[in-house]
């Protein structure tokens, strides 16, 4: 295939993700016949295109492989146990693209296909963002957890208030990237505290001092990308996510659920379903139940509400209640891997940062969401370790990945 013809395929990818702040709005819109979602209509799409790559290479790498037997492996078994396979569909829709990160890496896009998927992206982040203003002034209702009504946050027409930020995300890596690669701190700054302004105003504490993490981080680069690289080298992620929920089932043994108040009622929620979990037999801890659903005990607990009963509201704990441990363990191999591919996609210090400042984020927003199940909210997060910034020279292109 011609080198042109792969370059095609990663810039409709990009320029589906530049959409997805605009279409991600109509999350209560479904096509009047198929009934099918109309923020679903990209997944098609990218997956399409995933999927041409794969015939056009001529040669499958063998990450795509393995998140299929994984993933018909569970869909095998969720249709044994009559549950629903949308979890399933949405980790493998998520996932997906990352899967062909090297392809990304060895194919350089130009300058000018560069700008102009930072303009479409912006332009598409500017509706959200006017969303945010008129809901400021009370002259546009707040759209959060699927209800519709007067007060709540700011969610800029999303359905949730951090999805607006994850939205966000990208255009404050790249006020990130002016200053530490470009060296145009004037508009880097003025961009970051704009930001840092616009979040203080529409009240989220959570995204702001998430980004500040981030801010600081810049000024300890090195040490930043050493803490975050030996912390999924070391597969730590996989032993903090179950010793987390480990301490979660111990928590509600001692003291069952009483009321904390901090992180709006996870808590409460994060107990109970530690403790529906731990109570299951050996098969279900292993594989996981194929579903987020608390013990009928919970149902009329008032700190935790219906709507807790089939949500787990962090991604940790979503996949290992679904997945089980084995399949979290597999999950989390697969993350290990893909952090260490990024870290061998360049040798430039201030790039390998602003990459690794993704999985910063990530890791911040998965405390409280369930980013790897939301493709449309997980692209915008991670877009940015890919090389989706104008380069001034050669010396500033990523070098090719390495085996590792």
């Amino acid at each position: 295939m011609k080198i042109g013809t792969k370059k095609i395929i990663i810039v409709v990818f990009l320029f589906c993700v530049a959409l997805l702040p605009y279409i991600l709005l109509f999350w209560q819109e479904s096509l009047p016949v198929l009934g099918f979602k109309l923020n679903w209509m990209l997944y098609p799409v990218l997956l399409l295109g995933v999927g041409f790559a794969i015939f056009a290479r001529n040669r499958i790498p063998q990450a795509p492989y393995l998140l299929c037997l994984f993933t018909l492996f569970y869909l095998l078994l969720t249709i044994v146990r009559s549950e629903s396979p949308e979890t399933v569909f949405r980790l493998f829709t998520a996932v997906l693209p990352f899967t062909f990160i090297d392809f990304f890496y060895k194919e350089p896009i130009s300058n000018r296909s560069l700008k102009l998927f930072w303009f479409v992206y912006c332009a598409c982040f500017s509706i959200p963002l006017y969303n945010a203003y008129l809901q400021y002034i009370g002259e546009m209702p707040y759209n959060e957890y699927d209800v519709l009504g007067v007060g709540g946050r700011i969610s800029g027409g999303y359905n949730k208030p951090m999805n607006l930020t994850a939205c966000l995300f990208p255009i404050y890596i790249a006020s990130l990237y002016l200053i530490k690669v470009q060296k145009n701190k004037i508009l880097g700054y003025f961009l970051i505290f704009s930001i840092y302004a616009f979040l203080v105003v529409i009240g989220h504490r959570a995204s702001l001092t998430a980004f500040l993490v981030i801010f600081i981080s810049s000024f300890f680069t090195s040490t930043t990308v050493k803490i975050i690289y030996n912390y999924y080298k070391n597969f730590l992620n996989f032993f903090v996510g179950v010793f987390s929920f480990l301490m979660f089932y111990f928590y509600y043994s001692a003291f069952g659920i009483v009321e904390v108040r901090v992180l709006r009622g996870r808590i409460e929620m994060w107990a109970a379903h530690a403790e529906t979990f731990f109570s299951g037999n050996l098969f279900n801890q292993l594989f996981g139940f194929q579903k987020i659903l608390l013990d009928s005990k919970f149902a009329n607990e008032p700190l935790i509400g219906p709507l807790a009963m089939e949500e787990a509201h962090n991604n940790t704990f979503r996949t290992i209640i679904f997945f089980g441990f084995a399949g979290y363990f597999f999950y989390s191999l697969f993350i290990r891997w893909f952090v260490i591919r990024v870290y061998h996609s360049t040798e430039d210090g201030n790039i390998r940062f602003i990459r690794f400042s993704c999985f910063t984020y990530l890791v911040l927003y998965m405390i409280s969401n369930e980013p790897m199940y939301y493709g449309g909210y997980l692209y915008p997060i991670l877009i940015c370790i890919f090389p989706v910034f104008t380069l001034r020279d050669k010396g500033e292109m990523s070098r090719g990945l390495v085996g590792n």
